[in-house]
């Protein structure tokens, strides 16, 4: 039963971000103030999604009763929460994805492990301060 969830929710997160990537590319060849302010407002939504992204799974699995709004919420908290800590590591984890992408050996190996010990780190380290408070 999980397992057509999580393709569900998968595909979910692909259109949203195959649509904000659109509506980029879309105001990114048009000229004016209210353009760039439009291109702006779409790539900061598509990073907030991206950090949440980061955060949902690890989040879902540190969750008494896990739910989906539970964990898209918290996550999205935890973004706003920490928006250099989550702008910092969406970047680490760039310049990571891209170069297991040049070098391609990397990504067959080791690429998803990583990226998956990177997001339980980085949520564990933020639970931390929040339950330290």
């Amino acid at each position: 039963a999980a397992l057509p969830r999580s393709i569900v929710i998968g595909l979910i997160n692909l259109a949203i971000v195959v649509m904000l990537a659109v509506n980029i590319i879309y105001y990114s060849v048009q000229t004016g103030i209210l353009f760039v302010f439009l291109r702006a407002i779409w790539l900061i939504i598509l990073i907030g999604w991206l950090g949440i992204q980061l955060y949902l799974w690890p989040i879902l699995d540190e969750m008494e009763t896990p739910t989906l709004r539970g964990g898209l919420r918290n996550a999205g908290v935890m973004v706003l929460q920490n928006p250099v800590f989550s702008l910092m590591l969406l970047l680490m984890v760039g310049v990571f994805v891209v170069l297991s992408t040049v070098l391609l050996a990397p990504w067959m190996l080791v690429t998803n492990s990583i990226l998956a010990c990177i997001a339980n780190a980085a949520v564990l380290d933020r639970l931390a301060l929040v339950r330290a408070k």
